[in-house]
């Protein structure tokens, strides 16, 4: 993740202080599950078909309803890294 963009204010509102501390001093990566689980992102898809689906759904405009968590922050201050 590169601290950019004001990305290291926001970043402990959404992944908690622990959590985007460790992230913006390690530098280390993390799969597309744990970036869910930090609330990173909405969804994770499981093949290439399955994330051109969901392009084209969200594309088509029908993306607020397929995929709710799109446009909503996931704000959870005390999750960990290691909850799963």
């Amino acid at each position: 993740m590169t601290a950019d963009l004001g990305i290291l204010q926001m970043l402990p509102s959404i992944v908690g202080s622990g959590n985007a501390m460790e992230l913006a001093l390690t530098g280390r990566r993390f799969t597309g599950s744990e970036a869910k689980d930090l609330c990173l992102v909405s969804k994770v898809f499981t093949s290439k078909e399955a994330l051109e689906e969901g392009v084209k759904v969200v594309a088509d405009g029908k993306g607020v309803e397929s995929f709710p968590g799109l446009f909503t922050i996931c704000n959870n201050p005390e999750a960990t890294v290691n909850e799963s």
